[in-house]
């Protein structure tokens, strides 16, 4: 299997992540959420995600622009 190098997250982008601000007293283990780039810092020190949630969406930054 090939590793992928220099692959970026774009603007708009959905992706999956673990977010440490959304919990569930239920799940116990964290599983990965579908969300949407929002935002990429100029330098690329990190990238916002969105999530939908059923109130409103809950945004969290996560380092680098790395898939």
């Amino acid at each position: 299997m090939k590793k992928r190098t220099n692959v970026f997250v774009q603007m708009g982008e959905r992706v999956r992540r673990i977010p440490r601000t959304i919990t569930c007293a239920v799940e116990k283990a964290q599983r990965p959420l579908e969300g949407r780039v929002v935002y990429i810092h100029p330098k690329g020190r990190f990238h916002t995600v969105e999530f939908s949630t059923m109130r409103e969406p809950i945004r969290e930054s996560f380092s680098g622009i790395m898939k």
